[in-house]
Parts: structure tokens; C-alpha cells; sequence
């Protein structure tokens, strides 16, 4: 509940001290804005927290530029932005071991209502981002909210991801829309073996939102995307029904080591899909969904174990 303030300068804020595994006493996060606003964080460097290093709870004209973070700890999420609006993230290097830069809505978040405000007009460019075991950049898995729309991602490096570099879990009543991923340069994931996903978008209830509403995703543009490496990175969209469902998603000159991903059923980058997915396009075109590679969304859930945000095999 705080107006007009400033954190910045050249220091370490070290979150390491703080022991991870009593939770009665409440895990201690670096720098949290709760419904606060004009506050610019600049400069600092985040080492390790106990839970996550930089977030935002409600609030309003939030700027966070050239912050360092480095921690390695699980839920040690880098920078997440809670139903907040007009959020600038700069020129920020994140290490995380968990999601590295994360949109989400939540209900509530110490004793603060949030749940009836939107996340939105938020910008992350010129970020550099290494994740060890989560997402890279992430819209969810919590999202409630009445919209989470109108947010730019652009002129980022994803030097390395594990699960999925780009990523959609739609695991709350918030509609998400009017999304722009541009000019997004991709390194290999950490470990083939737990089928990485290039871009994922997914509709589902999950452990943190297990009686929540959903919502559905609309009007996403992948632009300028460049992925190098030699595992195997499909694409995947998959709604849970026809009320909660995904459509019109742009793929545009998505690049595998400089070649054009321009066929549905690519080696390196093949296409998923399940019927709750539709108005896909690649290059222009609408996708050739006889091309895709179609999956129930029972048959991914029994597949994978779908638990702390996490995709891995039962």
C-alpha cells in the first residue's frame, strides 16, 4: 500500500540465509510489491530466495530494469506479476532454477484481494533468461483474474529452458488475450528426457487451482522466433473443451537452426494438437490438421503427471 518508491543502487539483497523448509514460519521473499504504486526496482542484484525473488501483487506503473537474479531453489521463481497493470521488465538477466519470468493472477495474496483485477499493459524486452528445471516465460499456472491481455514479450534470449521455453497454463477463470511473442532467440533445453516443449499452450485444472473456473486463450502471435539446438521441441495447443478453448494463434517465421518451421509435422518441431484448438496458423496459412499429431487431453494427463505446474512422465 505503498506510493512512489524506489529501490536501487548497486547491492546484493541475498535470500540464502532464509531456511527453505520451515513453512509455519512463513518463507521470506526478496522484494514483494504488494498493491503499490509508481515504483521503479532498478540495479539490484536477488540472490537465492527462500520463494520468489521479485514479484508484484496488485498495483500499478511498476518498472523493473537491469536486475540481476540468481537463485536455485524450487518455487524460486525469478520475476512473476501478479493482477497488476502497467509493468515494464527490462534489460533484466534472470537464472532461475524455477519459472524465470511468470504472468499470473491470483486471488488473493496476503489478506489482499486481488481476484477482481486484470493483469495487463505489461512489457518484458531486452531480457536475458536461463532457467534450470521450470518455464522460461510463462503466463500461469495461477491465473485468476477478470482479463490477462495486452502484454509484449519481445527481444528476449532464452539461453536455456527445461520443460517449455514459451508457455500457456491456463489453469484459471482469466480469459488471456491480445499476446505478442517477438523476436525471441531459443537454446537448447536442459534435459531431452522430459519432452520439452518449444511453445505450449494448455487448458487445465492443476494442483495449485483445482477447483478454480477456467478461462481460454485467444489472439497470441509468435513472431521472429529462432530456436537452435538439436532436441527434439514440439509445439503443442491443447483446450480442455469448447467453452475453455484456444483459438487464433499466429506462428510467424518460427526458425529450427535458420530453417523455416513451416510444416506441421517437422522433425525437430512437429505440431500438436487436440479438437479444442483451432484458428492455428503458420506463415499465413491455416494449419493442416491432418499433418498435426493429435492428443486427447486425457491421454496427455495420463501420460504426464500434471502437479506443481510441472509436465512429468508417470
Amino acid at each position: 500500500d505503498q506510493e512512489n518508491v524506489k529501490i536501487y543502487g548497486r547491492g546484493v539483497i541475498d535470500g540464502s540465509r532464509f531456511d527453505r523448509q520451515h513453512h509455519q514460519t512463513g518463507l521470506v521473499r526478496s522484494i514483494t510489491l504488494i498493491e503499490s504504486n509508481n515504483v521503479s526496482v532498478e540495479g539490484v542484484i536477488i540472490n537465492n530466495s527462500a520463494i520468489y525473488n521479485l514479484s508484484t501483487a496488485g498495483g500499478s506503473n511498476i518498472d523493473i530494469d537491469n536486475v540481476k537474479i540468481f537463485s536455485w531453489r524450487r518455487n524460486s521463481d525469478g520475476i512473476d506479476i501478479h493482477n497488476s497493470k502497467n509493468v515494464t521488465i527490462r534489460n533484466c538477466f534472470v537464472r532461475a532454477f524455477d519459472d524465470s519470468i511468470v504472468i499470473k493472477g491470483m486471488n488473493a495474496w496476503d489478506n489482499h484481494v486481488l481476484g477482481d483485477k486484470n493483469t495487463e499493459h505489461i512489457l518484458v524486452e531486452n531480457c536475458t533468461v536461463w532457467c534450470d528445471w521450470g518455464r522460461g516465460v510463462e503466463f500461469g499456472a495461477e491465473t485468476s483474474a477478470p482479463n490477462i491481455r495486452n502484454v509484449i514479450i519481445r527481444n528476449c534470449d532464452i539461453i536455456h529452458f527445461a520443460f517449455v521455453a514459451l508457455d500457456v497454463q491456463a489453469c484459471g477463470c482469466a480469459p488471456i488475450y491480445d499476446v505478442l511473442f517477438e523476436n525471441i532467440r531459443i537454446g537448447d533445453p536442459i534435459d531431452s528426457l522430459i519432452h520439452p516443449r518449444l511453445i505450449d499452450i494448455f487448458i487445465r485444472n492443476m494442483l495449485w487451482m483445482k477447483d478454480e473456473p477456467l478461462g481460454s486463450v485467444r489472439d497470441f502471435t509468435f513472431r521472429n522466433v529462432s530456436y537452435n539446438g538439436l532436441v527434439i521441441c514440439p509445439c503443442r495447443f491443447v483446450g480442455k473443451d469448447a467453452e475453455h478453448d484456444i483459438k487464433n494463434v499466429k506462428l510467424e517465421n518460427v526458425t529450427l537452426n535458420g530453417r523455416l518451421l513451416d510444416s506441421e509435422d517437422d522433425l525437430i518441431s512437429p505440431m500438436i494438437i487436440n479438437e479444442f484448438a483451432n484458428g492455428i496458423s503458420l506463415n499465413g496459412r491455416a494449419i493442416d490438421r491432418t499433418k498435426c499429431h493429435f492428443a486427447t487431453e486425457e491421454e496427455i494427463c495420463n501420460t504426464y503427471l500434471v502437479g506443481n505446474g510441472a509436465f512429468i512422465m508417470v
